[in-house]
């Protein structure tokens, strides 16, 4: 039943890393933000095939990680931002800041999760008589 989740997972860490890649780059840049949404595309493209979507299907599947891909990227600018701020003398409400930011980012993990499951809770598509 979830032949194809270690894919996801290993691919969804791949648009992750080209979104905090993309963190990193300046606004002349804009060779980094093409080559990040043509990898967040093939990932789309790749995964709505392995999982054989229907075009509806990976449609919401799309608009989905596109949404969640733009909530990390975001939300790890803020966190970087905020690292950038430490020194020796960080108030405890900077780390406090820092901590929320951090739950933030781990609470899109379990969002991902949450969204993301549908696709591979097909078990009559994977069943092994079906491979």
């Amino acid at each position: 039943m979830f032949k194809w989740f270690p894919l996801f997972l290993a691919l969804s860490g791949v648009v992750y890393s080209a979104a905090h890649a993309q963190s990193m780059m300046t606004s002349a840049d804009s060779t980094q933000a093409s080559k990040k949404n043509y990898i967040e595309d093939i990932f789309i493209w790749k995964i709505s095939d392995e999982l054989k979507l229907s075009p509806k299907e990976e449609k919401l599947f799309s608009e989905t990680t596109k949404k969640l891909n733009k909530k990390k990227f975001d939300l790890m600018r803020e966190i970087q931002a905020s690292v950038t701020t430490f020194s020796d003398k960080t108030s405890d409400g900077e780390l406090k800041k820092y901590r929320k930011l951090l739950q933030s980012y781990n609470q899109l993990s379990v969002e991902e999760f949450a969204t993301q499951k549908w696709p591979i809770q097909r078990p009559w598509q994977y069943h092994p008589q079906n491979m």
